[in-house]
């Protein structure tokens, strides 16, 4: 069921209920309680939290505010249900100006003024004015458009069967997440006669849906079918010992002092550089923690990528000198496991370390009678010496059932003490050392990772034991200014983040030696012209040396980073994405590489088979790492360059200041309100961004805008930024599917289109380029001020990339 339609039936139980008692409801307070309180957090779904009531305003208190993000967004003010507030003829859902005869009662207009008066003081753009069943809805604040307030229209609702009647108006103007995102003014501007633009007429030259799969012969599928089996290689799901033995090492420590730098305020512990070759950091805690008896608490510190699980695994496999690792007893839990429900976490990782330290310790069977016994050996005492001495002495067996039970009962019951006395067999009795490794819990959000960290410190604090926890940069940093890690004392490793595709190269390089030693499977034989033959062997190595030139090569591989975000795995299926697309001929560079010759790739031919891959156009619903950024919310009428112009600022903003790339959410939408750009549409636009990656949260969990706080431009929003103000290839594939809003333009456009495209590709470029510019300045006014220099900028750069000179020799001639 949809929020509104749940909403709207609790409003329909709720208006049964009022019926019943609404006879009580006499005073102001009354009609608080029990009318106003339940219809704004019952049906609206206004938390608690963002629900401020009697707020001091001047020499006055705001009945409600109503905030988001801490923010005051609606402005509330409340009148007993004995007062009337609008005449007789006001109809339900209808807007009305609110100096009008519609509010001439004296209550209304006091409550007006009083909402209006209030709305100023907070800074607040939405006001309402209710005594409970009647409600008057109104922009109590302008921002600064010239506007006298109460030349303003305001929406009435007079009556519980008007509220009902026109429930989805209603929602629109004061849901939390409309109100978030500043959906109600669209309403009031339709209302005071200056509607949103819309158009009526809206066509790409191309539809989506109208894409066409490229012919693909059967060679391309066989060579597809080795991509697979070589991608599925190179991501170590079948080979674990892959990922440990292509760990890329890394010593440079001024790289490390930069990413500590961001960490470091604040942060318990000591930060230090980790010697990813030979681990000796490490070590030497480990070996701390044997001699001394001291308990160490480690946090494995690095980005999203860097590898801190892989550096586990290679570290306790090959690293970790024999003789000390055969001390240890390591309990490894892997948190992605989980649901990532931080209220339960602590009964999972109860189930799941008592399971895997008894496996460690004891084996498939778990522990015997006699090792139980020697772990609960000071029950077994004091049963058999005192309340069970008796039973002990007549019964020795029965005794022992007994015991047997009680361990079993505690173990089901009672893990977190069955665990500890784990830890002590495993200290006190085996003399060796508990290693508890806590993996992923950065996977989730910040209050399940502090949840894993305080069940970690539990069993630190209690007993001898070595904790390693990985978790990443920024959830350290921000653990430590504002939660668990502000308490504790901890060792603190860094583990510098490795780029992508030197990951992969080690990668594929391993792979290629690998592919001399094994004996292949056979396959069928090619004939592909000019006396070259070619067998699946031959096919193999291709497939090999075809991932070297993309992931070696500077530009490619670069492009493959950063639309992947450098996540490894995305990198991979980018990769493969690229290589299956038939705009690359790969049959051609087969027979380069089969007659020994170098094999070269065109820039824009690799930027086509990206966006495009095995479709004639781009595809949003088939490419899931390039985004048309003239287009990104199609629903919603704004500027074609809207996403570039916020990807720019965020640009801006991480070239300011590296170690800060973050920009609150309302500074974007105060630094476009300044263009007179809607919020509405920022928001919207931000949130796609969002969703898609062009953009990244403070907080790497969240990926709905409403919840986002600070965002900052990811790799893969710059390449995009990059691309779409600079890059012919690019704009020529967007171009054919954005929606052009403009008939005169799409009509120049298709005529264009009709023409050799050898002929018209440029024309067509400069064409669109012109009615984007044109319809961005219907949304957009530039300030002239030194912040906005950029954004200026931004619009040249686009003119630039389509010159309205011809060149004859211009660089795109020979790909068409």
């Amino acid at each position: 069921m949809e929020p509104i339609d749940s909403a709207l039936q609790r409003f329909s139980q709720l208006h049964g209920e009022i019926e019943l008692y609404k006879k009580s409801v006499v005073s102001e307070q009354d009609t608080r309680v029990k009318v106003i309180d339940r219809i704004l957090s019952d049906v609206l779904g206004w938390t608690f939290e963002d629900i401020m009531t009697e707020s001091m305003a001047g020499s006055g208190y705001i009945d409600y505010r109503l905030c988001n993000q801490s923010l005051t967004r609606v402005i509330v003010e409340a009148k007993r249900d004995g007062l009337p507030l609008l005449a007789p003829t006001a109809r339900p859902g209808r807007s009305y100006k609110l100096s009008g005869p519609i509010f001439k009662e004296a209550a209304t207009r006091e409550g007006l003024q009083q909402a209006i008066r209030y709305c100023g003081m907070r800074n607040a753009e939405l006001a309402v004015v209710t005594n409970g069943h009647e409600w008057i809805v109104f922009r109590g604040s302008r921002l600064g458009d010239g506007r006298d307030t109460l030349d303003g229209m305001a929406f009435v609702f007079p009556g519980y069967e008007a509220i009902k009647s026109e429930f989805a108006l209603f929602w629109a103007l004061l849901s939390p997440e409309n109100v978030a995102q500043l959906a109600f003014r669209a309403h009031f501007q339709e209302a005071e006669g200056r509607p949103l633009r819309t158009h009526e007429f809206r066509r790409a030259l191309r539809n989506p849906d109208s894409r066409v799969l490229l012919a693909q012969s059967t060679l391309m599928s066989d060579i597809e079918r080795v991509m697979t089996s070589f991608f599925r290689r190179l991501s170590g799901d079948d080979d674990p010992d892959l990922l440990a033995k292509c760990f890329v090492v890394s010593r440079e420590s001024q790289h490390a002092d930069e990413r500590l730098a961001r960490i470091s305020d604040d942060l318990l512990g000591r930060i230090k550089n980790l010697d990813t070759d030979e681990g000796r950091e490490l070590s030497s805690v480990i070996s701390r923690v044997r001699d001394t008896g001291r308990n160490e608490f480690v946090l494995l510190i690095g980005t999203k990528g860097a590898g801190k699980s892989t550096f586990i695994d290679r570290f306790f496999k090959f690293v970790l000198p024999r003789p000390l690792a055969g001390e240890l007893v390591v309990a490894r839990i892997n948190l992605a496991d989980s649901d990532g429900n931080d209220s339960e976490v602590s009964e999972w990782l109860n189930r799941r370390l008592l399971s895997a330290l008894e496996q460690a310790v004891f084996g498939e069977k778990g522990p015997s009678f006699d090792e139980l016994k020697g772990m609960f050996f000071d029950e077994y005492k004091r049963r058999s010496e005192g309340t069970l001495k008796y039973l002990y002495e007549s019964d020795k067996v029965s005794f022992q059932i007994d015991f047997g039970r009680m361990i079993e009962e505690r173990r089901e019951t009672r893990p977190h003490e069955y665990i500890k006395r784990l830890l002590q067999h495993i200290v006190n009795v085996r003399r060796m050392l508990p290693c508890l490794v806590f993996d992923n819990a950065d996977h989730f959000t910040i209050e399940f990772q502090e949840r894993v960290f305080q069940y970690a410190r539990s069993l630190y604090e209690s007993e001898l034991s070595l904790v390693v926890m990985p978790i990443t940069d920024r959830t350290s940093w921000q653990l430590s200014r504002e939660g668990a890690l502000r308490s504790f004392e901890n060792e603190s490793l860094f583990l510098p983040t490795p780029l992508p595709m030197v990951v992969l190269k080690k990668r594929i390089e391993f792979l290629e030696s690998r592919l001399h030693e094994e004996k292949r499977e056979p396959g069928r034989g090619y004939f592909i012209g000019r006396g070259i033959s070619l067998s699946l062997d031959n096919l193999t190595a291709f497939t090999a040396a075809l991932q070297g030139i993309f992931l070696k090569s500077g530009d490619v591989a670069y492009w493959i980073g950063n639309l992947a975000n450098n996540d490894v795995r995305r990198c991979l299926e980018l990769a493969k994405y690229l290589v299956s697309s038939p705009r690359l001929e790969v049959a051609e560079l087969l027979k380069t590489y089969i007659a020994g010759s170098s094999i070269v790739l065109p820039a824009w031919r690799v930027k086509k088979a990206l966006v495009n891959g095995r479709y004639d156009i781009f595809s949003s619903t088939e490419n899931t790492f390039v985004r048309n950024v003239f287009a990104l919310d199609e629903d919603l009428e704004h500027s074609p360059l809207l996403g570039l112009r916020l990807l720019q600022v965020l640009r801006d903003t991480s070239k300011h200041d590296p170690t800060d790339p973050f920009m609150p959410v309302e500074h974007v939408i105060d630094y476009f309100r300044a263009m007179h750009v809607e919020p509405r549409a920022t928001t919207r636009i931000l949130g796609k961004m969002l969703e898609y990656g062009l953009c990244g949260s403070y907080d790497p969990t969240i990926t709905e805008i409403a919840k986002a706080k600070r965002v900052e431009l990811t790799p893969a929003g710059f390449q995009h930024l990059r691309w779409g103000t600079r890059d012919q290839a690019y704009i020529s594939e967007m171009l054919l599917v954005t929606p052009i809003a403009s008939s005169e333009a799409h009509a120049s456009l298709a005529a264009l289109q009709r023409q050799s495209r050898k002929v018209a590709w440029a024309p067509m470029g400069r064409e669109f380029v012109r009615y984007v510019c044109s319809e961005d300045e219907k949304y957009c006014r530039v300030p002239a001020h030194p912040a906005y220099d950029n954004q200026s900028q931004l619009v040249a750069q686009l003119r630039a990339v389509y010159p309205e000179e011809d060149r004859a020799d211009h660089a795109l001639d020979h790909q068409l």
